[in-house]
């Protein structure tokens, strides 16, 4: 049995507990969620800290303009364990790649930043997808830290009657491959479904004591809410260690949570 219920608070959406490190990977909103969840944090008076494992574009790693970005590990050390209440929220960068992105952090130094505990949350982004709403993860991804204690995966709802190519997927021959689905087929629920659930899909890398929360993006018309819970009751009958999901229009700030009831 499944019950559903609406909420307008995404931190609330994911019941965070007190200190979470938070790793988001899939494509179709993915640092949008990021970003709001940040947002949300600092404006509950938590110390919060961003960052990749990844690259990022620094507009977005940077949103808030606060940032350090350091090749040096002590000096990120020093950074978070000198956070006063007065910084809510900093962004962390390994190092500049270029005049627009940043170079991300080993999942190991997340996981010696976490052990701190100097922060509330740390919120990292953990694959890329090229501002895909899908894909698949390479032979290197995604790079999730092991200390991680949830990771939400996105996928964007825009991506369904969308074929199987380049053009929409990000690595859409990898998805063609653990998905059984012909390379330039219509995407279908099914197919999102068998991603979302597979170990070599979106569920690849997440540690085994972290909470798993497929988060359903994109959804903007009430047609869009009907095909959203339609996916979200596949992906429960395609996994019983599913919990809950998400879906979400982060558009309209409009959150609702589809969860097991036993």
């Amino acid at each position: 049995m499944l019950i559903e219920y609406p909420t307008s608070s995404f931190q609330q959406a994911m019941k965070l507990s007190e200190h979470e490190l938070i790793a988001f990977v899939g494509g179709g909103g993915k640092t949008t969620a990021l970003q709001f969840l940040a947002k949300e944090l600092t404006t509950s008076k938590k110390k919060v800290t961003l960052t990749t494992t990844t690259k990022m574009l620094l507009k977005q790693l940077c949103f808030q303009g606060e940032y350090i970005i350091s090749g040096n590990y002590l000096k990120i050390e020093e950074t978070i364990s000198s956070l006063t209440n007065s910084k809510k929220l900093i962004a962390l960068g390994k190092e500049q790649i270029s005049e627009e992105k940043i170079g991300g952090f080993p999942p190991e130094w997340i996981d010696k930043l976490w052990n701190l505990g100097k922060v509330d949350y740390l919120v990292v982004e953990a694959d890329g997808s090229r501002g895909k709403s899908l894909k698949a993860p390479a032979h290197h991804e995604p790079q999730i830290p092991l200390e991680s204690t949830l990771v939400v995966s996105v996928i964007g709802l825009d991506i369904l009657n969308k074929r199987l190519t380049t053009e929409f997927v990000h690595r859409p021959e990898l998805v063609s491959l653990i998905c059984d689905a012909a390379p330039g087929s219509i995407i279908t629920t099914a197919i999102i479904s068998k991603l979302v659930v597979h170990p070599f899909g979106l569920k690849k890398g997440v540690p085994s004591k972290a909470r798993f929360i497929p988060l359903i993006n994109k959804i903007d018309t009430i047609r869009d809410w009907l095909v959203a819970r339609s996916l979200a009751l596949e992906i429960f009958r395609a996994d019983s260690n599913i919990e809950s999901i998400i879906l979400s229009s982060f558009i309209q700030n409009s959150f609702s949570v589809v969860r097991r009831c036993n």
